[in-house]
């Protein structure tokens, strides 16, 4: 829920009965956003590296997928 999400990322509690991967997920997406704002402010071409990177942060367990890139 939206309270437990939020006493997460103020206090770093977990609150009960959920799962841990679902609170490093919710850690994963906060940072995530942070990096976001960070390049929008501070970039000013938005790059496959950038996106990339949020993709990792994103993550709670990274995975291997062959991509095909322009580059």
């Amino acid at each position: 829920s939206y309270g437990e999400t939020r006493a997460l990322l103020m206090t770093g509690i977990a609150t009960g009965g959920k799962l841990l991967k679902d609170h490093l997920d919710i850690e994963g997406h906060n940072k995530a956003i942070d990096v976001m704002i960070d390049i929008a402010q501070n970039i000013e071409n938005f790059s496959e590296k950038d996106i990339r990177e949020i993709h990792e942060i994103t993550l709670v367990k990274p995975y291997q997928v062959d991509a095909k890139t322009l580059n």
